[in-house]
Order: structure tokens, then C-alpha cells, then sequence
């Protein structure tokens, strides 16, 4: 058996180690390529280790044999996936738990492994000749350590499974999960025994997480306390006794179960809200509710071995386009910029979503920081690690933070992290006046990047390609700030399969303590309400009846919010 291995690297401009470091930036790609041939005989067990420290760790692999040209039409060779026997599966690959045995046909092997965006991609090959035998240890890179930086991962939204989540998160390097609750299953569920590990040893009962010493991944929390009605996610705290809702299966459908838990839902609860499917047709109706605290600006219309061009059920904004991949992943984007437009402040969140895709655990992920106190000397904020998963999703739904399934940025806007307001006095912007704020960005990257950007209020403030930006020396223009309003940073890959972007929580700016809001934006969600309403038209009367409320205060909501509006 012959094995090559090389640490992943893009190509062309690429395939060198970008290294600027500068007051606004310090960018670093992922690598150089060894392809020293290792020579082995036979049946394999690879072992995985941290390149730094040599010691075992935990990823995920995904390994595919080639099989023999067929005397079919084609002679375009096909592949299929290969996992060792009693393997927990994560997505598309397994768990290699510090190791794996495997037993493989005679062929040509290629294998990808990876532990989340903060490592780099091993990638090789290797034959297999009958009755070989051989041993191999891989050495995995780690690209940055993002937790230490003051950043902590976490997926916002799982479907359950019966594979052991704390292993599955510990192979993507993920520290937080929210589990879609069962009102049947206690805890994280039934999980099937962890090949070759006690599990209660390691992780356990129910939602506790007891790791041993040097596990991989420290910390890891579990919840299981999020409801998924017709697009909507609602995490409850299931101690809150000012609302216990109806059974949803005691509405006609969930759409109006989404509505009537809205309306029963107090405005002192401590439950959130979130937006899961921003493509639901509904969404103009439960934005009028005003109880809505987050929206889902990636989510599981973004998988990562599978391109989806439609939502089923959901309002598309332009027809589906089955040559461009990425055309979901920017309408998202666009609606999260609408939703800012007409005055929302939402936290933005980011996970694999309630339907069970060709995805692992985290590969949409929101990272969330804790904020140091700037003293009176010093506005500059520093990003410091949260403690608890409270700390967690107080930081989300605050919107420090950014959400990714990919590149790993951390910026900040005039020394400020994600999610800041900032409070100008009208006199600051008065004839000819602006306040000026300038923005810094960190960035990790592993595909090639198609532009970095800084977007304020819905407009393009500055975009550049990488090595344009880095030849500028890594200086963003200012933002000049004349009026209420908001801004982000997107950094958007090349990928092709899908959208794969980083993308930051908007800084606010609030001029004389009022909100942005444009005619245009609220014009759209008023329209996508007319289109709603065409589509309810069509249910029973008494299907319709019970929808009338709903849509007549969402009328009444948006007819005050076009009254506020500016050009």
C-alpha cells in the first residue's frame, strides 16, 4: 500500500502562506503540500494525531474507493463511500476516534480529513493490495485556536440523532449545540453506543458533559429545549411558568400553531424567538408580532455535500437557478438586509437547521464573544472566552458574534465587537459633518476568497479581492456616518456548491435615539403579506378564518411601520 498525504492549499495565487499584519488586518491561508510517498502493505490502521503536540485527537474522515471502469458508454471511473464497520457516522464521512481499523477491498483510496474551519484539510490517497497490512499515523494541523481569542463556537439548531453528539462535536472542534426538543425523550435522547468507549464514562447522563482530562474539546454544552413550528424556533425555558403553550398538534396546522404560540407568548417571557427558515411564507406576519429576537442567516438550505436551489413551501425571491449554487445563500442574505432596512434589530444565528441534511454538526456555526469592560480611558473592546452556555446565548442574542461555514474573521468597528450601538448626537452629523468610524479585520481562510466587503445600509462601503487589499496594505476606508443606520463585514468564498461566507453581526447606528427605517424595505415585506394573503385565500373557510387576526394586525403593523419610514 502506497499512501500520499498533503496539507490542503488552494492553487495559483493561492498555494502561498499570505502573512499581512497590519493595524487593519492579518490574513493567514492555509498552507504548504508535503507528498512524500509512505509505503505500507496491507489492511490499515490509521491513527490521527494534533500536529502541534502529537497527541490523539478526535475528526472526521471521509474516504471514498474508486471503483473499476465499467465497459459502460462512460469511462469516467465512480466512487463510493467507505466506512469502517461499527463507525459512528457524522455527516458525510464517520468519526476516526483517535483511530480506526480498516478492512478494505483491493483498489484506489482517496480520504479528506478535517476537525472544523479551525484546522486545516489533510487530504491523500492510497492502494490496496490483497492480504496487506499496515499502520499509519496522520498529523493534523490546526490553522487557529479561536476560544483562547476570546471566540466560542456553537451550532444554534440540530435535528436529533441517535450518533453520540458529544463525539460528533468533539470531531468538528464544536463547544455548543442546541438539540430540537422531544417532549417524549428526556435529555439528548437515545444514542447508540459509541464504538469501543463507555459513554456513560465519558459524557454522563442526560444533557451533563463530563470529559476527561485533555479531552479535545473543552467545553462542551448541550441543550435540548428548542421547538420547531412551520419555521420558527422557540427557545424555551421550560422553568418559565407565565407560559405554557397549547400543543401545537392541537392547532389545524403549524403554521397556525407558530402564530398562536406568538400571540400567547408574554412580552416578559424569558423564552426567544428566532427565525429558522427566513424564506417562510409567514414571515411578514410574524415579524408584526414583535416577538421575534433572531433570524437564521445560515441555515440548512446550506449543506455541506449537497446543493439546494429551492425551499420547499417557502417564498423564493427569484426563480430557482439550478446552475448557481449559491443563489439561496445570497437571498438569505439579502432578506437579513431587508429585515435591517425596515428597523429590526434581530440577532443574527447560524446552524444546521431543523431538517437532517448531508451535513455535520456545526458546519453552519455561530461564534459569540464575551466583551471586556473598556474603561472610561479606552472605547476599545476585547473579545474574552464565555464561561457558561447562559454566557453563550446571552452574547448571541446581543449579536456578538459572527456566523460562518467556512472562513473565521474577527473585527471590530472603531474598537468595537459585533452588535454595539452606537449613540451620535445629532449635532455630530450636522451640515457637512460625519463621524467617522474605521473597521479592523482578522481573517483565517482555507478557500479561495472572492472578496472581502463592508456593507452599510444595504450599500456596497468598500470591496476588495485579498491580494488587491493586501497591496493597499489592508486599510479599509472609513465609514462616514450622516445617519441612523447599520453595517457589517462579509468575507465570500469561491465555493461553487453552495454559499460559503463569513459574515458579521451589524454595528447599529442610532442618530438622535431614532431607528433606520426606508420605504423601500418595508414595500417589500408588504408585498411578500399580499402574496401570503393570495396563498391563504385558497385554504377552507374555516382553515382561513382562523388566519384572519393574524393578517389583519400584521396590515395594521405594517401600514404604521410605512408611516414611519424614510425615502
Amino acid at each position: 500500500m502506497r499512501i500520499h498525504h498533503s496539507k490542503h492549499r488552494t492553487t495559483d495565487r493561492w498555494g502561498k502562506v499570505w502573512k499581512l499584519v497590519c493595524p487593519l488586518l492579518a490574513l493567514f491561508s492555509c498552507g504548504f503540500v508535503t507528498n512524500a510517498p509512505i509505503w505500507a502493505d496491507g489492511d490499515l490502521t490509521l491513527r490521527v494525531v494534533e500536529e502541534s503536540t502529537g497527541e490523539p485527537t478526535i475528526a472526521r474522515m471521509e474516504l471514498t474507493r474508486q471503483l473499476p471502469v465499467t465497459t459502460r458508454r462512460t469511462s469516467r471511473p465512480k466512487t463510493v463511500a467507505v466506512a469502517p464497520r461499527r463507525s459512528l457516522s457524522s455527516g458525510p464521512g464517520f468519526v476516526l476516534d483517535e483511530f480506526a481499523d480498516l478492512s478494505l477491498q483491493d483498489g484506489a483510496y482517496e480520504f479528506k480529513l478535517t476537525r472544523g474551519p479551525e484546522s486545516r484539510v489533510l487530504r491523500g490517497t492510497f492502494d490496496v493490495q490483497r492480504g496487506s497490512e499496515d499502520e499509519h499515523q496522520l498529523a493534523l494541523p490546526r490553522m487557529v485556536r479561536m476560544r483562547p481569542e476570546g471566540w466560542t463556537s456553537g451550532d444554534c439548531l440540530l435535528p436529533r440523532s441517535p450518533e453520540s453528539l458529544p463525539m460528533r462535536m468533539t470531531a468538528e472542534d464544536l463547544h455548543l449545540a442546541t438539540v430540537i426538543r422531544d417532549p417524549d425523550v428526556a435529555g439528548r435522547g437515545t444514542e447508540k453506543p459509541i464504538p469501543r468507549r463507555k459513554a456513560g464514562k465519558l459524557f454522563g447522563e442526560g444533557d451533563s458533559i463530563l470529559t476527561p482530562e485533555g479531552w479535545p474539546t473543552e467545553p462542551l454544552w448541550i441543550d435540548a429545549n428548542v421547538d420547531c413550528l412551520a419555521g420558527l424556533a422557540f427557545y424555551r425555558d421550560l422553568a418559565d411558568s407565565d407560559w405554557q403553550p397549547t400543543a401545537s398538534g392541537e392547532f389545524a396546522s403549524e403554521e397556525l400553531a407558530s402564530l398562536g404560540w406568538l400571540a400567547g407568548l408574554p412580552a416578559d417571557s424569558s423564552t426567544r424567538v428566532a427565525v429558522e427558515n427566513p424564506f417562510a411564507w409567514l414571515l411578514p406576519i410574524w415579524l408584526a408580532s414583535e416577538k421575534i429576537d433572531g433570524v437564521f442567516v445560515l441555515g440548512d438550505w446550506l449543506q455541506l455535500n449537497e446543493s439546494v436551489t429551492r425551499v420547499p413551501e417557502g417564498r423564493m425571491l427569484q426563480p430557482a437557478n439550478r446552475n448557481d449554487a449559491t443563489q439561496l445563500g445570497r437571498d438569505a442574505e439579502q432578506i437579513h438586509w431587508q429585515l435591517l432596512e425596515s428597523g429590526f434589530r434581530l440577532a443574527p444565528m447560524a446552524g444546521s437547521g431543523d431538517d437532517p441534511g448531508n451535513s455535520p454538526v456545526g458546519y453552519n456555526r455561530l461564534y459569540v464573544a464575551g466583551r471586556s469592560q473598556a474603561s472610561s480611558f479606552d472605547s476599545r473592546e476585547e473579545a474574552v472566552p464565555v464561561g457558561t452556555k447562559e454566557d453563550w446565548w446571552d452574547a448571541a442574542w446581543e449579536g456578538c458574534s459572527f456566523a460562518t461555514n467556512g472562513p473565521l474573521m474577527r473585527t471590530n468597528l472603531d474598537g468595537r465587537l459585533p452588535g454595539h450601538v452606537f449613540e451620535i448626537n445629532p449635532a455630530e452629523v450636522g451640515e457637512g459633518e460625519s463621524v467617522e468610524l474605521t473597521a479592523e479585520v482578522i481573517l483565517n481562510v482555507r478557500d479561495p476568497v472572492e472578496y472581502l466587503e463592508v456593507i452599510h445600509n444595504g450599500r456596497l462601503h468598500y470591496s476588495a479581492k485579498l491580494d488587491e487589499f493586501a497591496k493597499a496594505g489592508g486599510r479599509i476606508p472609513p465609514l462616514k456616518i450622516k445617519e441612523s443606520g447599520w453595517a457589517t463585514v462579509r468575507v465570500v468564498t469561491l465555493h461553487e456548491d453552495h454559499y460559503r461566507a463569513v459574515i458579521s453581526s451589524p454595528w447599529y447606528f442610532e442618530v438622535g435615539g431614532q431607528p433606520r427605517i426606508t420605504a423601500r424595505s418595508v414595500a417589500f415585506f408588504k408585498e411578500w403579506l399580499g402574496e401570503t394573503e393570495q396563498r391563504l385565500a385558497k385554504l377552507p373557510p374555516d382553515q382561513l378564518n382562523a388566519f384572519v387576526p393574524y393578517v389583519r394586525a400584521a396590515r395594521k403593523f405594517w401600514a404604521e411601520r410605512a408611516a414611519l419610514a424614510g425615502s
